[in-house]
């Protein structure tokens, strides 16, 4: 009983200590802003209700906590939407495939993206949208305000080594992307169904595109825990691999595929980590 006790007083410390690290910018950050209402919090089990449709790939990439903070000055109203994950990794993913079409505001000590309607921030294990629901231009310096105010409450970490494993020469900039499960998989290719590669929402993958002087393609890096893993990933991908892709070539660590787009893919199990290009337009030797 007295270790159910504590166990339960653990778990109390440690959301307490979560929402006191939060701290929204207070009333008159900048003249005339104030709170409209007290800030809001939604936990893993209710984001489908918030994020209609957008939720699965939150929680694939390791979803704790969200917490919402509208101001209002007049007519016009603005809010903060931070998504409190799991690392610094499952940040920077959910950050990648949600920046959208926006620029870099120097001004703003993180990694971001902006536009009229939107400022989306990686700071951090904290995935950051301010937004400006008008799209009124004016309010964009009181968004960047926000913002650093914002900042400073959330204790920087270091920046995840994932996009180092992919070679820079050759690759398409902008187009680096992480992925951990079959949903954050689906927009770039289908090897087949359910979670192929054995990433059991635990392990991360880089995806980055490149352009050689003879060809085109995308590039899947993995690294698993173990070379044990990688042989259980790779065995699995070619037991279950998508009947609409026709294997051409295989072995005990490699295998050569054309897809139903009449492309050519190459997988390869290299120690502990699964290397694979699709999209090419030519037949890899």
């Amino acid at each position: 009983m007295i270790r159910f006790i504590a166990i339960l007083m653990f778990e109390f410390s440690l959301v307490f200590v979560s929402n006191a690290q939060i701290q929204m910018p207070e009333n008159g950050f900048s003249p005339g802003w104030e709170k409209s209402e007290p800030m809001r919090t939604v936990k893993s089990r209710n984001l489908f209700d918030y994020i209609d449709g957008g939720a699965e790939i939150f929680l694939e990439y390791g979803f704790k906590e969200l917490w919402i903070q509208p101001y209002q000055k007049g007519d016009e109203e603005i809010s903060i939407e931070l998504f409190q994950m799991e690392c610094p990794a499952s940040a920077l993913g959910i950050y990648l495939i949600r920046t959208g079409n926006g620029q870099t505001n120097t001004k703003i000590p993180a990694r971001n993206s902006c536009n009229k309607y939107q400022f989306t921030i990686r700071r951090g294990s904290a995935f950051i949208q301010i937004n400006n629901y008008s799209g009124e231009v004016e309010n964009l310096t009181v968004l960047t305000m926000l913002a650093k105010k914002l900042l400073k409450n959330i204790p920087d970490e270091p920046e995840p080594e994932f996009l180092n494993l992919l070679p820079g020469k050759n690759l398409v900039k902008g187009t680096e992307s992480l992925i951990r499960g079959p949903i954050s998989l689906q927009p770039v290719y289908t090897f087949g169904e359910g979670d192929i590669l054995q990433l059991h929402g635990k392990i991360f993958g880089v995806i980055g595109d490149y352009a050689t002087a003879t060809d085109t393609f995308t590039l899947i890096l993995i690294p698993y825990p173990s070379e044990k893993a990688a042989t259980i990933a790779y065995r699995n991908l070619i037991n279950h691999f998508d009947p609409y892709h026709k294997i051409l070539m295989k072995d005990k660590n490699r295998f050569v595929f054309r897809d139903y787009q009449k492309k050519y893919g190459l997988v390869e199990k290299i120690k502990k980590r699964i290397k694979i290009k699709i999209k090419m337009q030519k037949k890899p030797a």
